[in-house]
């Protein structure tokens, strides 16, 4: 194969894994003219491909939405230009589709396509070389995430940190779940009582005025068990409190609600050694969303098995549908077509919640699934 013919798909791994694959001197995209006048977009492919360790040369052909007859005129000018074409009718819209169908016929063009439920390419027509061809190709999550146009950075938990501290969690979590009710509580007045970015909270005051303005008590009982798993040492209380954090990695965890469900889900994910790539916290940046500046966001975890990823959300609070609608739109954004999205609460959930999340085909597991499965 010397030409790679792509019909251009919103779904940006549709249009970059074959060219993985089978590796073809020229690609060329048919597109519409708004591809064509992205150069933001075009780069972002160009560049992608480069940092795979692939020499080719792409080119991002123009032709009308909605005009088979004008897609069909510019297929058969790429096919008398270029050597050796070969279609993929992996991604591309159904008029495109429809239109190298029709070419195909026609011209006697190699064709082929993939399944990604399968993992498998699959000869469509005079494409031996794509004849029941497993699909090799591992990405990782910072991929997936560069190739739909964002960028991957640590957010508040390092994957390095958490992993030389994945001995604490499930005491972490423990606790959590013994203290549920009053968890909001306890790491509200851990973070008041300790202020500073200071290891050690010394002679602090029993009780403390939250953000909210309200006065919470020393959670006692909750820094006895701490003490016990180690998360905390020389804990003293006498009229007032001190102890002392092991490090900041665990100062972290207790001075934030939703961190005891986040890297325990994230323990679990790893423990289940099912995962190829996993990242915990992880900040988005969408680029080329804004001309004005880029949008963030915090994905809770997010993990790849194959060529599947897997957009994770962890709540310590009711689902809400704002929060079904965020992990929608990361998943759509940066996973595509086939991508999964799951979203865990330590509250009950409610019946039409799960209905909703069920229509934007999400995963829902609430504090009732977390006992069932946990241990």
């Amino acid at each position: 194969m010397n030409t790679l013919i792509e019909l251009f798909d919103e779904h940006s791994i549709r249009n970059i894994l074959s060219t993985e694959v089978f590796k073809p001197k020229n690609l060329i995209y048919l597109c519409g003219k708004d591809i064509v006048e992205d150069n933001k977009r075009q780069d972002n492919i160009r560049n992608f491909l480069k940092g795979r360790g692939l020499s080719v040369n792409i080119v991002f052909w123009e032709s009308s939405k909605y005009r088979v007859d004008d897609i069909v005129c510019q297929l058969n000018k790429i096919l008398d230009k270029y050597e050796d074409c070969v279609i993929d009718i992996s991604g591309g819209t159904d008029d495109m589709l429809f239109a190298a169908g029709q070419v195909s016929v026609k011209r006697d063009v190699s064709v082929f396509t993939y399944s990604r439920r399968l993992n498998f390419f699959y000869n469509v027509s005079n494409a031996d070389f794509a004849e029941n061809v497993k699909c090799e190709i591992k990405y990782s999550i910072d991929d997936f995430i560069k190739i739909s146009g964002g960028k991957a950075d640590t957010g508040r938990i390092s994957l390095d940190s958490l992993n030389s501290h994945i001995g604490y969690i499930e005491d972490l979590f423990d606790i959590f779940l013994k203290y549920k009710r009053s968890w909001s509580n306890i790491t509200s007045w851990i973070a008041q009582a300790t202020k500073s970015s200071d290891l050690s909270c010394k002679n602090v005051s029993l009780f403390q005025k939250c953000l909210n303005g309200r006065k919470v008590s020393c959670p006692e009982n909750a820094l006895k068990d701490l003490q016990k798993a180690g998360l905390i040492n020389n804990l003293r209380l006498d009229g007032t409190v001190s102890f002392d954090f092991p490090d900041d990695q665990i100062r972290f965890w207790l001075r934030d609600v939703g961190s005891a469900l986040e890297v325990f889900t994230y323990k679990k994910a790893f423990d289940s050694g099912y995962f190829d790539d996993l990242k915990c916290s992880a900040i988005t940046e969408w680029s080329d969303v804004d001309e004005n500046g880029s949008v963030y966001n915090e994905i809770d975890l997010v993990a790849v098995k194959d060529l599947t990823p897997y957009f994770i959300s962890c709540k310590a609070t009711k689902i809400n549908t704002y929060a079904l609608n965020e992990l929608v739109i990361l998943r759509d954004r940066f996973g595509g077509i086939g991508a999964k999205a799951c979203i865990i609460s330590t509250e009950k959930c409610s019946v039409a919640t799960r209905e909703r999340a069920s229509a934007l085909d999400i995963t829902v597991y609430d504090i009732d699934d977390i006992k069932k499965y946990y241990r």
